[in-house]
């Protein structure tokens, strides 16, 4: 093999393991293993998006799915604020919804209208519930880093760190937990609400709206 080549199929690798590193703006995810929750229960039967009661002053029950996957540990799909459909890239060029609400409707909360009655995506009031009333750890789950929230009653979700898409990368993937609310930030409405899981942090910030993140769905009976 001449050196010209060599030098080709070195820089082809060193490529491809800088894209794995990043990620692109697709659903991902992995599903061999099992884990358990902080109560010892196996969070591999926690199935489809089904949800999950931590034991919350307000009663509110949390999905075990990100929106567009189907298991605990799959990053699922990214949505920029407001946008009902994924892209292919996520940037402040091509961000299409328009709207300041303090509130998205039903008609733009992309778990209702995925889920169905009684599923919505969580306020910033209810990540501020979850923030106040669970504890967080880095978790590993079927080999998928993120973290394990854990309620007042010892029951656990895990929140896989999924990262966030900018322009066509997803960047954080296994390292941080960024996840949108339907709240937007009213004094700066180029913002809304948003929780973030870090190595030490449970934090709900305020975040450019549209940047690509996934969605956890919560649940009223």
């Amino acid at each position: 093999m001449t050196f010209l080549k060599k030098r080709i199929l070195f820089i082809a690798a060193f490529v491809i393991v800088g894209m794995l590193a990043i990620g692109s703006c697709s659903p991902l995810g992995n599903r061999d293993g099992e884990g358990r929750g902080s109560d010892g229960s196996d969070l591999s039967e926690n199935s489809d998006q089904q949800y999950v009661d931590l034991g919350l002053p307000s009663g509110l029950l949390w999905g075990t799915c990100n929106i567009g996957a189907t298991s605990q540990e799959a990053y699922g799909s990214y949505y920029a604020w407001g946008e009902v459909s994924e892209k292919s890239a996520y940037n402040k060029d091509n961000y299409a919804y328009t709207e300041n609400p303090a509130e998205l409707s039903s008609g733009e909360d992309i778990a209702a209208i995925t889920m169905g009655k009684g599923w919505r995506m969580p306020t910033k009031a209810d990540f501020d519930e979850l923030k106040a009333n669970c504890k967080c750890e880095r978790y590993t789950l079927n080999k998928v880093k993120g973290c394990l929230v854990t309620g007042p009653n010892g029951k656990s979700i895990f929140f896989p760190a999924a990262g966030y898409c900018f322009d066509t990368h997803v960047f954080g993937l296994n390292t941080d937990c960024y996840y949108w609310s339907s709240s937007l930030s009213v004094d700066h409405q180029q913002y809304a609400w948003a929780l973030y899981l870090g190595s030490s942090a449970f934090l709900v910030n305020m975040y450019d709206r549209y940047y690509g993140r996934p969605v956890r769905p919560v649940f009223r009976r």
